[in-house]
């Protein structure tokens, strides 16, 4: 039996013209998920 491990950065996996890397320039993830854990 072989155990394979593979690591995926995520960063990598959306390309850098994506809508996604447009909307987080302008809007802070972190500080909007930060604040949710914060608040339970």
């Amino acid at each position: 039996m072989t155990i394979q491990t593979e690591i995926i950065n995520l960063e990598d996996l959306v390309p850098t013209n994506h809508l996604y890397r447009k909307f987080t320039k302008l809007i802070d993830l972190d500080k909007i998920t930060n604040k949710q854990l914060t608040a339970n």
